[in-house]
């Protein structure tokens, strides 16, 4: 079955649709199954978020064997639902902090595609908990994507179970909270 893929997050410029659009295009050009995806989030509505829905618009008229695998869905409340019935979350953006999105995808046991961006690289440990790509090339989102597809059972178990493990132990508000505690008592210390 052709993999089901999920993002979350607003359709604007800095989230770069158009890397996981052409990476598509390119696993069709490579004559490997294309899979779907579903985009969660809102439009920017400012004059440039508004230009850049256009050009997805256009793109997507003329590429229609790739439309039909693509679902826009607004937003939505729902994230762990929507988790829950996709393979991975691919986070494609230019630029992020420490997304709440990848968090909850680990949270869930799902592998995440992540741009090698920001705190991506520490989060995702390419090929420990999802694989990273070159947000600028969507070849190599491409290559990520056939990388997930050609995982085994034990493997993708395995990098499922290291997500899950990662949010038990890294990701929990008590953690956040105590490790904020201590760097402010650090601050304090080293000020006295």
């Amino acid at each position: 079955d052709a993999l089901q893929l999920l993002v979350i997050g607003r359709v604007g410029p800095e989230k770069n649709a158009f890397c996981l659009m052409e990476a598509l295009k390119i696993l069709g050009q490579r004559n490997k199954t294309i899979p779907f995806v579903r985009w969660v989030g809102g439009k920017d509505t400012s004059t440039r978020g508004l230009q850049y829905w256009e050009r997805i618009r256009q793109w997507m008229e003329g590429n229609p064997d790739l439309r039909a695998r693509w679902e826009w869905m607004g937003e939505r409340q729902e994230a762990p639902a929507l988790l829950a019935t996709a393979d991975a979350l691919v986070l494609c953006s230019f630029y992020e902090g420490l997304p709440n999105v990848v968090c909850e995808a680990f949270a869930m046991g799902r592998i995440v595609l992540a741009s090698h961006v920001c705190e991506h690289p520490r989060l995702v440990a390419d090929g420990v908990r999802g694989f990273l790509f070159d947000p600028s090339r969507p070849e190599t989102l491409a290559d990520a994507i056939e990388r997930l597809e050609g995982l085994d059972a034990e493997r993708w178990s395995s990098m499922s179970a290291s997500a899950r493990s990662y949010a038990e132990q890294h990701l929990k508000v008590d953690r956040m909270v105590l490790e904020f505690e201590q760097l402010l008592l650090r601050c304090i210390e080293e000020r006295r």
